[in-house]
């Protein structure tokens, strides 16, 4: 008599690399139980009551999620990195009247001098503030885009994973949108698949899964196949890249090994 099918729910939808990996990690080719894997679609509600959801086990079984302290203590981190460092690589979303403007910028110093937005509870949001950056902290996406567009902030830093999704989004209602062609920031900020603490088995198959997908370089491989052109298209190598640190940082905690300079698959993976 087959097992029953042990359903395993993830708040990515199935068009991302989150969900896709997950998918390969407990596949049966590396699992021995019937993992089937299913979209918890948690969109209406904020990143800090699923959270929560996943601590207590609720509608959700597995979050990507970069890593801060108390998500270490209230819920169980695998700690392999699951995007290769690109977590912490922002490109700055702007506007047509402030591109001439941020084209000065070369420094944490020169853009210190001008005004950007961003998202308030995000974790990142505390990471720039700790570097003595002018962020206006809005409550949501939505707001912090009309922000920018009308000109009360020079820049809106979004992950170069998703920063034309969310010009596309958003270009046709504020037409006055850019990407800015020049500048990148960079601050470690790893991103993990997080389950609850009492799902040590899951936990633990969920770590095995990576291991083997990254000997037999599939995840890389997949890593490739959703951000490749996406890198390319940004041009990160011909950019300024302006270091952020990161004081949140959990001790004794997995960072990619990468730097970030991004080359082709046939050279190593770099930012």
């Amino acid at each position: 008599m087959a097992e029953p099918v042990i359903e395993v729910r993830i708040n990515n939808a199935p068009n991302t690399y989150a969900f896709q990996l997950l998918q390969h990690v407990l596949s049966p080719q590396i699992q021995s139980k019937p993992y089937h894997v299913v979209y918890a679609d948690l969109e209406h509600i904020s990143e800090e009551r699923r959270t929560r959801l996943l601590a207590d086990g609720e509608n959700v079984d597995v979050m990507a999620l970069t890593v801060s302290e108390a998500r270490l203590q209230e819920l169980q981190a695998i700690q392999i990195p699951l995007l290769y460092g690109l977590t912490g690589l922002r490109i700055l979303l702007t506007t047509a009247e402030s591109q001439s403007t941020l084209s000065s910028v070369n420094s944490l110093e020169s853009l210190r001098k001008l005004n950007g937005v961003f998202v308030y509870g995000w974790a990142d949001s505390d990471v720039f503030k700790a570097n003595h950056l002018n962020v206006y902290l809005a409550v949501d996406r939505d707001q912090a885009t009309a922000v920018l567009a009308n000109q009360r902030a020079h820049y809106f830093p979004r992950a170069a994973s998703e920063i034309y999704d969310n010009f596309n989004l958003y270009q046709t209602e504020f037409t006055n949108l850019a990407i800015e062609p020049e500048v990148a920031l960079y601050y470690p900020m790893p991103l993990y698949y997080f389950v609850a603490r009492q799902n040590a088995e899951l936990a633990k198959d969920i770590q095995t899964g990576l291991q083997t997908l990254i000997q037999s370089g599939e995840m890389r491989a997949l890593f490739e196949q959703s951000y490749g052109a996406v890198l390319q298209q940004l041009a990160i190598s011909h950019r300024t890249i302006i270091e952020l640190d990161n004081p949140f940082l959990p001790d004794n905690i997995a960072l990619p090994k990468i730097g970030y300079i991004y080359q082709p698959l046939t050279d190593g993976l770099r930012f």
